[in-house]
């Protein structure tokens, strides 16, 4: 009778295809989706900052001086939408300016959506300050609703976003 013994090499071919595949399951694909939807949140943070420093670079806040020289609503309005259009995976809902007043003396910060009836560059500090609201795509978007909708991994989810810059025309706040 003969003794058939099995050799010690060979066996890790076989594990090696269910290997892998629980790895990208367990590890790469949550990391990589992960990934997206912070790097779209990155895209979304520089897409506000984007239309604040334009926004506060304007010679009047509501009221066009010419097509050439935009308020800072519409310059931040389109600013959000040109930049935002460069990205995929990123939709703005709502574009909002307004100026922030920091009055000096007391530390008290007000916030106004509408231009200013006066303006103190002795006692204040002004600011442009832009929120946007907006969603954020995940990577790969499931409509068959296995695990229903979970915002960041199976549907979009919203976020909100806020930058300022301080009013380079201080003067033309009040238009």
């Amino acid at each position: 009778m003969r003794i058939i013994t099995r050799k010690g090499r060979g066996s890790a071919i076989a594990e090696l295809g269910p290997a892998i595949f629980l790895i990208f399951v367990i590890v790469v694909f949550p990391l990589t989706t992960l990934g997206t939807l912070g790097l779209r949140y990155s895209f979304l943070i520089m897409t506000v900052r984007a239309a604040a420093l334009d926004a506060s670079r304007c010679k009047q806040f509501q009221e066009d001086v010419s097509p050439a020289q935009p308020s800072a609503v519409n310059t931040a309005n389109k600013t959000a939408n040109t930049f935002a259009s460069k990205f995929s995976g990123i939709s703005l809902n709502q574009v909002s300016t307004y100026i922030s007043i920091c009055n000096l003396p007391t530390k008290k910060i007000t916030f106004s959506e509408a231009p200013l009836t006066a303006v103190d560059e002795v006692n204040n500090v002004y600011d442009i300050d832009v929120k946007i609201t907006g969603e954020v795509m995940p990577l790969i978007q499931n409509s068959r609703g296995y695990w229903g909708n979970i915002p960041g991994l199976t549907a979009p989810f919203s976020v909100t976003a806020t930058a300022a810059f301080a009013a380079e025309n201080p003067s033309g706040l009040t238009m």
